[in-house]
């Protein structure tokens, strides 16, 4: 990974500690209970009609630590011999000009980093909503060879038939594909 990526999450952490905020959006890291029931809290990130979980442990990243598209997001880092990895959960609302959930995704895999590999595309069923899920890997950094990224972008249309973009991305280890999946599955639109 490089320096300046690892530093500007470290940045970010820091900022949010600093700052103190862990729930800036209303309804934002509440505890809920994942589908296997009781000893399986996951906490709860919402913006607008958006809603999905995510595992304990995370810092939810306040409006002046996230990227400036981003109405929602959460981040973790390793720690030990592998604090390079790093995971983060960003909600991105009404991201660009669409008409349905197909036209945001291929906008969504345009504005995927360049030089990124699309591994495929899946569409499904978000509720009554058509969704699409893109899998992709890039380079981190400059560097030739630099640490891999592994990414996965939901997108969807909110009620306002307006698109919505839920995108993961992790380096290393820090999610599973187990883990990745469960967040997908966990993506819900109210309304």
């Amino acid at each position: 990974m490089s320096r300046t990526y690892r530093y500007s999450y470290a940045r970010t952490l820091a900022a949010a500690a600093a700052i103190g905020v862990l729930g800036v959006l209303t309804g934002c890291g509440a505890p809920e209970d994942g589908p296997s029931g009781a000893g399986d809290a996951r906490q709860k990130l919402q913006a607008g009609a958006v809603s999905l979980s995510y595992p304990q442990g995370w810092t939810e990243l306040p409006a002046g630590g996230r990227g400036k598209a981003d109405a929602a997001a959460v981040l973790v880092e390793g720690t030990g011999k592998n604090r390079d990895e790093v995971a983060k959960v960003a909600v991105q609302l009404r991201f660009m000009k669409a008409g349905d959930a197909g036209t945001a995704a291929a906008g969504a895999m345009a504005s995927v980093q360049p030089g990124a590999k699309i591994k495929g595309n899946k569409q499904f069923r978000i509720g009554d909503r058509d969704a699409e899920r893109i899998d992709y890997t890039y380079a981190a950094g400059t560097a030739k060879g630099g640490e891999r990224v592994r990414g996965v972008d939901v997108v969807t249309m909110d009620p306002d038939d307006e698109p919505v973009l839920v995108r993961i991305n992790s380096t290393g280890d820090a999610l599973s594909d187990a883990e990745i999946n469960r967040i997908v599955d966990s993506v819900a639109i109210a309304g």
